[in-house]
């Protein structure tokens, strides 16, 4: 299973256009759209909103309109606003219905918090009636793609062991060791700690009774730590430590510290299936959710009649304001 870069892109597009208040589009009856972006089955997907968010996408950013940036903007909104329009039929088509009173409570959670919020409707130029409605219809899909396309994604565990060892990118994000040390604050005093060490005395015990630094109460866990996560000295000398030996003695602006690697993982060496299970499943279930929505749209594209308008297209694109081709 394997969803391409320009995929996730596009279909986070997608998701961001089903909040759009495509009022025009989804009418049991069509009302007259003067200019048009696309037509699917006959209904018009007004070419405004296809202007707004090319505009809002740029973020306050003035985009050129002769780059690649801006011509990649622009066909992923298009198809953007084709895709959402599919899904919000579809999930009207299924009988998916959202009370008002939830509506209303995602409302609040999604824009009353906002700060100067008449301001953002006077900058945005919507109502609240419309957004509102672009919730309902966020949430809509939202349910239908729950209910009707992600409840019939199964795991089975031997397909989970194939992902694990196909996918380490999903669990393992780089060199990393679990680290146990004591910390005092002198140096004799960490040479006595060393020799007791060394003579086999446990290592969190020691931390705990003689450790001058917040981990001692943890017996000197420092958990697992990244590589590069740490400043020098430490980096160096937990990723230069073999496994399960003690370091020398080694001083911070903390005090004196010896450490030990009680685990490590790589590429080489990574954790067992059963330690990231869960971080698996979830890899998973995720990836396998976009699939579900790619292959849900592509089935829905092939069914429909879409019609673009000649002043959208890439042709259109390709062409500078003096109408010749770039």
């Amino acid at each position: 299973m394997h969803v391409n870069r320009r995929t996730g892109i596009l279909i986070s597009i997608v998701l961001a256009l089903l909040m759009l208040p495509l009022s025009a589009c989804f009418e049991a009856k069509e009302k007259p759209v003067e200019d048009w972006l696309v037509k699917i089955d006959g209904v018009s997907i007004p070419a405004l909103e296809f202007k707004r968010e090319i505009k809002s996408l740029g973020g306050g950013v003035q985009i050129a309109e002769d780059s690649a940036e801006y011509r990649n903007i622009w066909r992923e909104v298009r198809e953007g606003l084709i895709d959402s329009y599919l899904y919000r039929r579809e999930a009207k088509r299924n009988n998916i219905v959202v009370a008002d009173e939830e509506v209303e409570k995602q409302y609040k959670k999604t824009y009353e918090h906002i700060d100067n919020y008449e301001e953002y409707l006077k900058d945005t130029g919507y109502t609240k009636p419309e957004l509102l409605e672009r919730t309902r219809r966020r949430m809509m899909i939202a349910e239908y793609f729950k209910r009707d396309l992600y409840s019939r994604i199964v795991m089975k565990q031997d397909e989970l062991k194939k992902y694990y060892k196909e996918h380490p990118k999903c669990y393992f994000t780089g060199d990393a060791v679990h680290v146990l040390q004591v910390t005092v604050g002198d140096e004799e005093t960490a040479k006595k700690v060393r020799r007791r060490l060394v003579r086999g005395e446990n290592l969190a015990k020691v931390a705990e009774e003689v450790g001058t630094t917040p981990d001692a109460k943890r017996g000197g866990d420092l958990a697992w730590i990244k590589k590069g996560q740490m400043a020098e000295p430490f980096d160096s000398i937990y990723f230069g430590l073999p496994k399960n030996k003690l370091s020398h003695i080694f001083r911070s602006d903390f005090g004196f510290h010896i450490a030990k690697i009680v685990d490590a993982r790589s590429l080489d060496n990574p954790p067992a299936f059963e330690d990231v299970e869960h971080r698996v499943r979830e890899c998973y279930f995720n990836e396998a959710k976009r699939k579900a929505a790619k292959d849900l749209v592509a089935r829905l594209r092939k069914a429909s009649k879409i019609e673009y308008n000649s002043k959208y297209t890439d042709k259109a694109l390709d062409k500078g304001k003096d109408g010749k081709s770039k």
